[in-house]
């Protein structure tokens, strides 16, 4: 999700000819690559030491685990803890951890629409006064640029967060939790189709070579 930001966030700079793209073709992109390393590392803080497992945690969610998958928690790694007030300490870290995760997809949602959002009023802005034809592409890339704001949000942000609110609420999504790691995994397949269908010229060229295999 911080990758999708950082992507958001140069085409953004490319459009309106901000002079911070200047920044990718120097050292300073390194600064730009630290923005999902420091993501990383939050999630990889917050699950191995806010999240990791216990004995007592094990032992609370065995019964659970073998109902929903049939399988005996021993067999899995996982990461979780308790989040009722009931549980003292161990709830206000579980807590914090979700509070954590939460809001860095809120952010990261929250930046892509403010850019992309600033991206479709410089796309405005750079073609009301150009030809037909370049509207027309413009017109393109704009439509492809919401579907592939849309689709991360479908396939990455709403199942996070969904699943995130659930624990928040001493609850969760069981099995259907499995559907939130495929949907995260499909999207890097999905997420360059828009372009390929959207703009004529891609379309034309995947239409020609699928009509030549067959």
């Amino acid at each position: 999700m911080a990758i999708f930001v950082v992507h958001f966030i140069y085409r953004y700079l490319v459009i309106s000819g901000n002079s911070l793209l200047k920044t990718f073709n120097s050292w300073k992109i390194i600064l730009w690559l630290l923005i999902p390393i420091s993501s990383f590392l939050i999630w990889f803080s917050v699950g191995a030491f806010l999240s990791r497992p216990t004995l007592k945690y094990t032992e609370f969610i065995r019964k659970d685990f073998r109902r929903v998958f049939h399988e005996d928690v021993g067999n899995f790694l996982y990461l979780g803890g308790f989040s009722a007030p009931s549980n003292g300490v161990g709830s206000l870290v579980s807590l914090i951890a979700i509070e954590v995760l939460f809001v860095s997809v809120v952010l990261s949602f929250v930046l892509i629409i403010t850019f992309g959002s600033k991206c479709y009023l410089c796309i405005l802005r750079f073609t009301r006064n150009k030809s037909r034809s370049s509207k027309s592409l413009q017109s393109q890339l704009f439509f492809a640029l919401v579907i592939q704001t849309i689709i991360p949000a479908v396939l990455m942000h709403f199942p996070v967060a969904v699943k995130i609110a659930w624990s928040m609420f001493s609850d969760g999504i069981g099995e259907y939790c499995a559907l939130v790691s495929m949907a995260i995994a499909i999207y890097p397949a999905i997420d360059p189709l828009p372009y390929f269908f959207i703009i004529p010229h891609y379309r034309k060229a995947i239409c020609g070579k699928v009509l030549f295999w067959y």
